[in-house]
């Protein structure tokens, strides 16, 4: 929001958008809309607000580099075949886990080892690699994703898996 205002005086907010990480370009593009931003002035104005929000991230969080959800890197290492995880959280039950497996399949009793010992999850969905929308920086896409495989009424979850 402070870079959006930096850049372009407009006063933004996230409410009602579903958030999911930083420098999003789509949660920026509907912060502005909402704010009544044009589309050329929301194209126009894009590059520097992300190099200003990145600034900022710099200034003001800490470093996080190598941390990942504590829940997916353990399902990273105990499925041999899987090339990514993800995990979408739910406002009414468990989040769904997502795998990209090297084969697009996965045999229920690797699941259950492979779950042993975590908090409760949805039954997996398998999606290839190449189908999961990424930003031009390969970044997952987590609200287009999110409602292409769980529809639009799914929003974010609680946070409380990790």
């Amino acid at each position: 929001m402070d870079a959006v205002r930096q850049v372009t005086g407009l006063r933004t907010t996230t409410d009602h958008i579903p958030v999911h990480g930083m420098l999003d370009p789509d949660i920026l593009t509907r912060m502005m809309r909402d704010a009544r931003a044009t589309p050329a002035q929301i194209r126009l104005a894009m590059p520097a607000i992300i190099e200003a929000a990145q600034t900022l991230y710099v200034q003001r969080c800490p470093d996080l580099s190598g941390k990942v959800c504590p829940g997916v890197r353990t399902l990273l290492d105990r499925l041999e075949r899987a090339s990514e995880v993800l995990v979408l959280g739910m406002p009414d039950g468990p989040p769904v886990p997502v795998l990209c497996m090297r084969d697009n399949r996965l045999d229920p009793l690797e699941w259950k080892q492979a779950t042993a010992g975590l908090p409760e999850l949805a039954e997996p969905r398998l999606v290839p690699w190449e189908d999961v929308p990424r930003t031009a920086t390969w970044k997952v896409q987590r609200v287009e994703f999110r409602e292409k495989l769980l529809g639009k009424e799914s929003g974010p979850g609680t946070g409380r898996w990790t």
